[in-house]
């Protein structure tokens, strides 16, 4: 007995150590399967998280740059310039547009809210000079995801949130895990 979730998606099944192959499945509830793909083939951002992985990289640079070499650095600054942009394109919008445009303005904040394919949104970022499976290439095979999590679960160990908005305890604080890593959820956006 398990999620859907973990046995329709090849990493959930590989995590665990689940094989499918020569097993006899039953399905229980198979109308809920479509809705289940559908959130296993969509990723969202939100500015939260686009935020907090901007703010772990760049401690993790300023930290970590003299003993970084060069192609680091240079991946580095991409998914920087990413996560810049990414930032601003949430960030924008005007009044008047904003509601034709499906732009929540409440919380004194705007936030984006639409679906948008991947080249218009490279694009829309004047991004679309930059290699994105270079990047994810990149952020596979040096596990930055892993590396900014161990780092900044061992950062949050020794820092106090005296006044620190993205503070767990924070007032309207989303709900970030400390397990998860926001780099990882930038990079499963990238993904998708």
């Amino acid at each position: 007995v398990l999620p859907y979730n973990t046995l329709l998606s090849p990493q959930a099944r590989q995590s665990v150590g689940l094989s499918i192959t020569n097993a006899l499945i039953v399905i229980d509830e198979a109308h809920n399967i479509p809705e289940t793909l559908r959130a296993l083939s969509s990723c969202k951002l939100s500015m939260q998280v686009a935020e907090a992985a901007l703010a772990q990289l760049l401690a993790y640079t300023r930290k970590y740059s003299e003993r970084l070499a060069g192609r680091n650095l240079f991946y580095l600054g991409q998914i920087r310039k990413i996560l810049t942009a990414m930032i601003k394109y949430l960030k924008c919008g005007s009044s008047t547009q904003d509601d034709e445009r499906g732009l929540d303005t409440s919380h004194n904040r705007v936030q984006r809210k639409e679906m948008i394919a991947a080249v218009d949104l490279m694009f829309s970022l004047k991004l679309d000079n930059i290699n994105l499976f270079s990047i994810l290439r990149y952020l596979k095979k040096s596990r930055l995801s892993q590396k900014l999590l161990g780092f900044v679960n061992h950062t949050a160990a020794t820092t106090t949130y005296d006044n620190v908005p993205n503070a767990p305890d924070a007032p309207n604080a989303e709900f970030m895990s400390k397990h998860v890593s926001s780099m990882s959820i930038f990079e499963t956006f990238l993904e998708k």
